[in-house]
């Protein structure tokens, strides 16, 4: 059996199922392993950003293309009025032509754009993904544990951010007055915010250049958080 052992291993390819038998084969990788992981981190949060970006200019494309929000036909009406140079189009007597009509276009359309981007939750950052989330999470952990022992998860603003189902980046986005308004309703009773709710459906009716931004926050709320799932705390 030694002998035979030994002429396998002198002559493997012989015996190819006894080679594989006898022998184990390991992988030793090439790469550092921190280096390895550091890399699939990065790539992962890469991905995770366009995946966000994407998913996000997707919702604006379809708001724009949207029958209610009339984009091309207002950006006409603002082209026509003199947008950029009011009164200039109605001296000369025609319209604007040529890279004037362009320049009047882009405008009004960076104008709308900016009264759409109000519909919809914030643009992705870098910030917002998993590397940076990783990097942040012992910090993340200890300011978690201080909150809530400090109470924090009865505070106000917080029952109100998470009644509304808002992540906290586009809470901060509101103003002191947006805020202390929420706040004053008390959205995480469940009366009241059905209440609230009943509100933002009469808003929907309203045309969407007819609403206020607190108008057009509330319907995205509504929207984000259609079923409402706030909890009613007890006294």
């Amino acid at each position: 059996m030694r002998k035979t052992y030994e002429f396998v291993l002198d002559n493997p390819y012989d015996f190819p199922g006894f080679y594989m038998k006898f022998h184990s084969f390991k992988y030793a990788p090439k790469s550092d392993l921190r280096t390895v992981v550091i890399f699939t981190i990065l790539f992962l949060s890469g991905m995770q950003f366009l995946f966000k970006k994407s998913q996000y200019e997707q919702q604006f494309t379809a708001l724009k293309k949207f029958s209610g929000t009339r984009y091309n036909e207002r950006v006409n009406e603002m082209i026509a009025k003199g947008f950029v140079k009011k009164g200039s189009a109605k001296a000369k007597g025609t319209g604007p032509k040529g890279e004037e009509l362009e320049k009047r276009r882009k405008e009004a359309e960076q104008a709308l754009d900016q009264e759409l981007a109000a519909e919809l939750p914030p643009a992705p950052r870098w910030t917002d993904t998993f590397a940076v989330d990783l990097f942040k999470l012992p910090l993340t952990i200890v300011k978690a544990a201080q909150w809530y022992a400090a109470g924090g998860s009865r505070e106000p603003e917080y029952m109100t951010r998470r009644a509304l189902g808002i992540s906290a980046s586009e809470w901060a986005t509101y103003s002191e007055e947006e805020v202390a308004e929420l706040v004053d309703k008390e959205l995480w009773v469940g009366e009241n915010m059905e209440a609230y709710n009943a509100e933002a459906a009469e808003r929907e009716r309203t045309p969407l250049k007819n609403r206020s931004s607190k108008e057009k926050r509330a319907v995205r709320q509504r929207k984000h958080n259609p079923t409402n799932q706030a909890s009613v705390m007890a006294d």
